[in-house]
């Protein structure tokens, strides 16, 4: 588990103590060890793939922090964001982190601790759900998962997208906050059994979309005749 820990470069010291530094905002979440790991030397994840199992990572320069920001970026795409939404907002909350770095140069040193952090410097007036990482919905209160039936929400494992379009009983298109599209594919491979397939449009096809939103009917009834043909696009 990867804690994330922003500091103010004033209490960096040459001995590497910034995790022993009061922080000015510290995160983690118990699953982020799933996608701060090595990706087999992939180039597109340079500084994840460098981070030190037994010593913190610090970052301080414009650059590196760009350059993670984008790593993340492509973190969230993983199946296992896409499914996870705690996750995902936890994602989310690094590149703010990240944003403020790049916003002031010089001034924050951001640093990746595979090490904890005393939970009491938590403050513990924020709700359960919001002390330790953005919004783990696991920690919520039941009241608090208790969604308003007057409201349209997005399934539970995408609510972080929006609904673009949709046909009923066919397809519904969602698109995130980085312009990716997702789209849900309804099928029944029993007659007596509904199911749906999740499938990343790739930038063809969101332009054959674009040209022609027909397109993206007659695409989904295609998907949805033959679903095991997709399986290995499937989200």
């Amino acid at each position: 588990m990867a804690t994330i820990i922003l500091t103010a470069s004033g209490s960096h010291t040459e001995s590497n103590s910034t995790t022993r530094s009061t922080p000015l905002y510290c995160c983690y979440h118990p699953e982020n060890t799933a996608v701060f790991e090595d990706f087999c030397g992939d180039e597109r994840f340079e500084i994840i793939n460098a981070l030190d199992e037994a010593s913190p990572t610090q970052l301080s320069t414009s650059e590196s922090i760009l350059q993670l920001i984008n790593e993340i970026m492509r973190l969230t795409q993983l199946p296992i964001c896409q499914q996870n939404a705690s996750l995902y907002h936890h994602l989310l909350e690094v590149l703010v982190l990240c944003k403020l770095c790049v916003w002031e140069p010089g001034r924050y040193i951001l640093t990746l601790s595979p090490f904890g952090y005393n939970k009491a410097i938590y403050p513990a007036a924020l709700p359960a759900e919001m002390r330790f990482s953005l919004l783990d919905l696991s920690l919520a209160s039941p009241q608090a998962n208790t969604p308003n039936t007057q409201t349209k929400f997005v399934p539970s494992n995408h609510t972080h997208l929006r609904i673009v379009k949709e046909v009923p009983w066919v397809y519904t298109l969602y698109r995130d906050a980085f312009e990716q599209y997702t789209l849900r594919v309804y099928y029944s491979p029993k007659s007596y059994v509904d199911a749906h397939m999740d499938i990343l449009l790739s930038a063809t096809e969101i332009s054959l979309f674009e040209q022609d939103p027909h397109w993206l009917e007659c695409f989904a009834k295609t998907v949805s005749k033959a679903p095991q043909d997709y399986r290995d696009r499937a989200i």
